[in-house]
């Protein structure tokens, strides 16, 4: 924990729950893209909001993940398409894969997605790293659970 703590990072989250997506109108789908792209979405769009307090309003933002060869490809795509669309409003600068050995911001993320993975498959528990994270000023997070696919639903029907 005290990696995440420490780092300086502003920790964003989301998850979709995939079984709830699929039953989706298609013209929903359609809208979302993919479960992957609405997270993406989702994290770039508050990153760019959560910036502004660090940089100003205008810079564009260089994102940096983890190396992972089989998700990188899928980044790119994820990444292009979204800029085409939100470059302006989410600021999107660059996109770049480092090794989080080398990159000590990256181990902090990784820790981060692994206690909001761990909150997200069992709520009942409060665990003290997910108490110490939700206190923590910088960190933010949204889920697409049950709740928020009958959200879509509704909405996706007006």
């Amino acid at each position: 924990m005290k990696v995440i703590l420490d780092s300086g990072i502003v920790g964003i989250g989301t998850g979709v729950i995939i079984a709830g997506y699929d039953t989706l109108p298609d013209a929903t789908k359609a809208i979302t893209g993919s479960p992957y792209l609405m997270c993406m979405r989702y994290i770039l769009q508050e990153v760019a909001k959560h910036a502004s307090m660090f940089m100003g309003e205008t810079e564009d933002i260089a994102y940096i993940f983890e190396n992972q060869p089989v998700w990188e490809i899928k980044a790119h795509q994820l990444f292009a398409g979204l800029r085409e669309q939100h470059q302006k409003d989410f600021r999107m600068g660059t996109i770049a894969f480092g090794s989080k050995e080398k990159f000590r911001p990256l181990q902090a993320a990784d820790r981060f997605a692994f206690e909001f993975y761990q909150h997200f498959v069992d709520r009942t528990t409060e665990r003290q790293n997910w108490i110490d994270i939700v206190r923590h000023p910088l960190f933010f997070g949204k889920y697409c659970d049950e709740n928020g696919i009958d959200w879509l639903k509704r909405e996706s029907g007006k």
